[in-house]
């Protein structure tokens, strides 16, 4: 089943909101990422774009399945990537 966001913290890693993005570099993942980072931050917009995903992914399978690795957040991530 997948989920929309692991509740579970990890010892292993910053949250999100924490990691520190260099504003001064010209690569173009840079804007990507900072938007990533504010929609994270945001739990009303970040569940409205989540049940979105959610709607889209679901559409033609059903929601009891998937794998539980892959939830609607790293799916947001990698089409944003």
């Amino acid at each position: 089943m997948r989920k929309p966001l692991s509740d579970q913290g990890r010892f292993d890693r910053l949250p999100v909101a924490n990691v520190t993005i260099n504003l001064n570099c010209r690569d173009d993942i840079v804007p990507i990422l900072a938007g990533l980072q504010h929609v994270y931050s945001e739990p009303d917009l970040r569940d409205k774009i989540l049940d979105l995903v959610e709607q889209d992914v679901n559409a033609d399978s059903r929601n009891d399945c998937g794998r539980e690795e892959l939830g609607y957040w790293e799916i947001t991530v990698l089409a944003a990537v």
